[in-house]
């Protein structure tokens, strides 16, 4: 039976509710006072979300306190309104007043969590204001901060100082030290230079005890979004072509009987799930819904439409999206037809990515991500299952036409239309 729709009173994963139908182009002129603070309010929830965010480089999912009036200051420097990206009328990108640069105010989706969260710094300007120095530097927000909070939790354990780095690594939650010592890895100074090429590098050159202490998928930092509790995210930022990236599936939150949108629940219908589901459980279900939730935004991908109007939890619908299609193109396509455009960029990937070198040991997420439990909120005490997670991708690897290697099989290639693939993966 479907429980009861939950409280309708939860933010969505951006940190505002569903938008309304359509937008206009470039920056709106919508008041300040009316327009949600987007995706930086979430965390404003504190240890509400602890389990959903990860913390200090996931060395506990205890969330750093944020000022209580955190929403109130965002939407008091949302001065410039919204805008979007090219060619798109959804005005995801909410533009607000900093002291760097006028023209850097669009905030990134998680800079707000990997500063924030990541590394303690709560003080609503100084996000503001690193979010749009990253836009200058021309760097990841995400990728430098999880790079930093490496260093500081190596500091923290007594592994990392001044004489093996060349400077004293901040701690955590010192917000001024932290902001200059962002700066000189973020533009490759000395004498930290060694952490300007990404955790992996960085963790590799010190030595092998500083290796689990590195949050990343193939080379890619970890996200703000705790994959102990979200177990098709975790099982998605494993597979991934390209690494951990929020936008990879939709998040299990939002099928989860506390915090799913019913909604969404409703869309799901038409893909196999009927009934919420709690957001750790990893059983097969979940591995078969995840890889239908992962061809179907890979083929959004493919089409250049924003993730962020599509289905199951916002405004658009498959035959929605068949329609738009059809409209903008002339071809008269099909929902299924999403899903196989989806697979198709999905298996080239993952076709470029075996030629590369890339194996099925890639697949894998940091180990203490299996071996230390979440240890604050209400899903204290989760962590994912070694044996169970391992059974999970082999399921996965069948269900997406992939053999015991992680490879693609020539029926997979075949019915895809790909067969001159195979002549690029590795020997058998």
């Amino acid at each position: 039976m479907v429980p009861p729709p939950p409280s309708t009173t939860r933010r969505s994963w951006n940190g505002s509710p569903p938008s309304t139908p359509g937008g206009s182009r470039g920056t709106t002129s919508r008041p300040c006072s009316t327009t949600p603070p987007g995706f930086g309010a979430w965390i404003a929830d504190g240890d509400a979300n602890a389990g959903y965010g990860g913390g200090t480089n996931y060395s506990t999912s205890r969330l750093p306190a944020v000022p209580g009036d955190m929403r109130e200051r965002l939407v008091s420097a949302l001065v410039k309104g919204e805008g979007n990206c090219p060619g798109c009328p959804n005005d995801c990108i909410k533009i607000f007043d900093n002291g760097v640069d006028a023209r850097a105010g669009g905030l990134h989706q998680e800079a707000f969590a990997a500063f924030g969260l990541g590394l303690g710094i709560t003080d609503t300007a100084t996000l503001l204001d690193l979010n749009a120095r990253c836009h200058l530097w021309g760097v990841d927000p995400v990728s430098l901060a999880f790079t930093v909070s490496f260093a500081c939790e190596a500091a923290a354990r007594g592994m990392l100082d001044a004489r093996r780095l060349g400077a004293e690594p901040p701690a955590f939650g010192d917000t001024p030290a932290l902001v200059a010592f962002l700066e000189t890895v973020a533009l490759g100074r000395e004498p930290v230079r060694l952490l300007s090429e990404g955790v992996r590098r960085a963790a590799d050159a010190l030595g092998e005890e500083f290796g689990p202490l590195a949050m990343h998928v193939k080379g890619l930092e970890m996200v703000s979004f705790e994959p102990r509790a979200s177990a098709g995210q975790a099982l998605a930022y494993a597979v991934s072509p390209v690494g951990p990236r929020y936008e990879i599936v939709e998040h299990d939150i939002d099928f989860d009987p506390v915090g799913g949108w019913r909604h969404g629940l409703d869309q799901m219908r038409t893909l196999g799930t009927l009934e919420y589901e709690p957001m750790e459980l990893l059983d097969d279900r979940r591995v078969v819904r995840t890889g239908l939730l992962v061809d179907m935004w890979s083929g959004m991908d493919a089409l250049c439409l924003s993730l962020f109007a599509g289905p199951p939890v916002r405004e658009l619908d498959l035959p929605g999206i068949a329609r738009l299609v059809a409209a903008v193109t002339g071809w008269r396509t099909s929902d299924s037809e999403l899903f196989v455009w989806g697979r198709r960029r999905w298996q080239l990937m993952r076709v470029y990515n075996l030629r590369e070198g890339l194996r099925a040991a890639d697949d894998a997420l940091p180990r203490r991500f299996h071996e230390e439990p979440v240890d604050a909120g209400r899903h204290q005490g989760v962590l994912l299952d070694e044996d169970g997670f391992a059974a999970a991708l082999r399921l996965y690897y069948r269900i997406t036409g992939w053999d015991d290697d992680g490879v693609p099989t020539p029926e997979t290639l075949r019915t895809l239309d790909l067969t001159w693939a195979e002549a690029h993966l590795p020997r058998r």
